[in-house]
């Protein structure tokens, strides 16, 4: 599907207009009040209409998470939220697992861009580069999942759909439903010592990686909080949560040459975490002869 056809024409006021930014962000800071005032909390229940997506044919893909009424490509039903990811301002989503309350052995996770709570537009910031609107933040993370649907159920989780809902604080907000994948963050298998699964946490990654550029896209989020080791030994692989501001690579670059780039990259996460692992020695000698298969 083409990017277009999920991305709005813009932020919805003229980012050059200076009146009209100071505007927008005074209101945009008055539902934050609000929002803090009356946030999202354990309990809280929406009704969402849900995409089911289909099961990944890939012998190595995970079983859809089980809903109820499967029958149906889309059902409507009532989630409630349990546990706090990712919450709290400046941030490009508020991240919730929830149930399913006509299926409460199903826990899903929601991505829920609440305007008031992303990074606001600042007068003061050259070109406003930090600052997106909602729905190009919630619409452009669903064209990735869409874009990566053959992966889906493999090295990144089932996507059922973008859509809007009213939190607490009665402020409309973009959501989007993914499955909820158990795992090990790298940081969590540094910890752990284990240098089996490290190895494998290097090897699969390579995998995963190898997989976004044949895609065709990029993952700017490299940092060891978006990558999870997850599944028994012998049926691993390495999962991306975060698909915030992924983009096409140029069309004229070396597709051989980016799938290199991209998986040496991957490892910039080793030498961030002070592990005293160089990215390159690391590519080279534990995993980098994969990048030619």
């Amino acid at each position: 599907m083409n990017i277009q056809d999920y991305i709005s024409d813009g932020p919805g006021f003229n980012l050059f207009d200076p009146p009209a930014l100071e505007s927008r962000r005074a209101k945009l800071l008055a539902l934050r009040a609000l929002a803090l005032d009356d946030p999202l909390t354990a309990g809280h229940q929406l009704e969402l209409s849900l995409s089911v997506p289909p099961q990944n044919p890939d012998t190595r893909s995970r079983a859809v998470p089980r809903l109820p009424e499967t029958v149906y490509e889309t059902i409507t039903t009532v989630l409630q939220l349990e546990h706090g990811i990712q919450t709290g301002v400046d941030l490009s989503s508020q991240v919730w697992t929830a149930r399913l309350v006509k299926a409460p052995q199903t826990l899903v996770v929601l991505k829920i861009i609440q305007p008031s709570m992303l990074y606001l537009p600042d007068p003061e910031e050259p070109w406003m580069r930090r600052y997106a609107s909602p729905k190009d933040v919630a619409c452009g993370e669903a064209w990735a999942y869409d874009a990566m649907r053959a992966q889906q159920g493999v090295t990144i989780p089932y996507f059922f759909g973008v859509q809007t809902t009213v939190t607490p604080s009665q402020e409309p907000a973009w959501v989007l439903v993914l499955e909820y994948i158990p795992g090990l963050t790298f940081t969590e298998l540094v910890k752990s010592g284990s240098i089996d699964d490290l190895k494998d946490f290097c090897r699969l990654g390579l995998d995963t990686m190898k997989a976004i550029v044949l895609a065709g896209m990029i993952l700017p989020d490299l940092s060891a909080s978006n990558f999870i080791l997850t599944g028994k030994p012998s049926q691993r692989s390495v999962i991306v949560l975060d698909f915030s501001h992924m983009h096409p690579f140029a069309p004229d670059r070396d597709l051989g040459q980016a799938v290199l780039d991209e998986q040496c990259n991957f490892f910039g996460m080793f030498e961030d975490c002070g592990c005293g692992i160089g990215r390159k020695r690391l590519f080279q000698s534990t995993c980098g002869h994969r990048s030619q298969e």
